[in-house]
């Protein structure tokens, strides 16, 4: 008997030649948990290394630093409340975490990247955007899709619409979460993926020649956003480039488009987390830039209203939509999932206003002491 990892249906079907005589486990319930770590397993494996004396930090502290990075598998259906961590991604982490004392510098194993590479050409048809382009752009702007996960396909038929999401499925880009009306939701399991996402959206949009930023320059506003406090810039520059760049507006022309493209496009920055508003039940502002734990001393955290006008909104629109964000975000920044993780950072609440794909307002509200 023979047990294969890492192999689609694809495979199996067509680039071999009749292998006709294996059976594919992949959403059966049994086989769930068989090769990624569960959070027992994991607790057990670093509680390990504590009590030899070899893990100088708190189990728990650990746990709760890889849990939006590397967590959040699911590959059955029966199999909802089983959640696994990526055995190779915690691996990696805990390799520099012995060795030094400190996370690693990049929370992503560069060989991680290499392998979700695979897919990107699937992504573009020439160079012309296909279909399986607004997949990505609507995963990224909802997280989630729904879908019939296919048990095999045809390797000519890949980039059919339920097929693609299918393979994003089988390389690990998507996970189970849950089922409606008959078809399974797939959902981005973790911050790891996400970024592989967003690298995926900005690459097409650049390659298609849609839309381009210089993102040292992006990445240096970052810095002062984080280190000084100083985010309108951030706003500013990506707005001035909209301007700039016409093509791009038809493709970003509604609020779930503005906050996806703003979140692949920030998400690509080293310095905070983003936690969009769809991971948490809405339970806070539409971003949260978490502390990034790979790294340390940023002074200043946020929480980001983003408001959308239409074009044939009234002109005092502006005003109302400021008044709704003033609001939400005062009720949000008291949320315990920024309560917990605001440490000594001075936490500012932040609103950005767009009419179509123009920044007309930007503001900061004071809290309420």
């Amino acid at each position: 008997r023979m047990f294969i990892t890492g192999v689609s249906p694809i495979t199996l079907d067509d680039v071999t030649s009749g292998f006709n005589i294996g059976s594919n486990f992949s959403t059966d319930p049994q086989f769930n948990g068989i090769v990624g770590f569960s959070e027992t397993e994991l607790r057990t494996m670093l509680t390990y290394y504590k009590e030899e004396g070899t893990l100088k930090a708190e189990v728990e502290d650990l746990i709760t630093m890889m849990k939006p990075w590397y967590d959040n598998y699911c590959f059955a259906e029966e199999t909802l409340d089983e959640s696994m961590f990526n055995s190779d991604m915690v691996l990696y982490f805990l390799s520099t975490f012995l060795r030094l004392g400190t996370p690693p510098k990049e929370m992503i194993d560069r060989n991680i990247r290499t392998d979700y590479n695979k897919i990107r050409h699937l992504i573009r048809i020439d160079r012309e955007l296909g279909a399986n382009f607004s997949i990505i752009r609507e995963i990224v702007e909802n997280g989630r899709t729904t879908a019939n996960i296919n048990s095999s396909f045809p390797a000519d038929r890949m980039v059919d619409t339920n097929n693609f999401k299918s393979l994003l499925y089988y390389f690990g880009l998507l996970t189970i979460s849950g089922t409606e009306r008959g078809n399974v939701v797939l959902t981005i399991p973790n911050q790891t993926v996400r970024e592989q996402l967003y690298t995926y959206l900005v690459d097409t949009y650049h390659q298609a020649e849609l839309f381009a930023v210089d993102l040292n320059k992006l990445n240096n506003l970052m810095a002062g956003m984080a280190y000084d406090g100083d985010w309108q810039p951030v706003f500013t520059y990506i707005g001035e480039e909209l301007k700039r760049q016409s093509r791009i507006r038809e493709f970003i022309d509604g609020e779930a488009h503005v906050k996806g493209f703003l979140l692949a496009y920030l998400g690509l920055t080293n310095y905070y987390y983003l936690q969009p508003e769809y991971e948490s039940g809405k339970g806070y502002a539409d971003f949260y830039f978490r502390p990034n734990p790979s790294v340390t001393g940023i002074p200043y955290l946020y929480l980001l209203e983003v408001k959308y006008a239409k074009a044939s909104d009234p002109a005092d629109k502006e005003q109302e939509l400021m008044t709704e964000a003033r609001t939400q975000l005062l009720q949000y920044a008291a949320d315990p999932i920024v309560t917990q993780s605001i440490g000594t950072a001075k936490l500012r609440l932040i609103t950005v206003v767009f009419r179509t794909w123009e920044v007309i307002a930007m503001e900061e509200v004071e809290e309420i002491e």
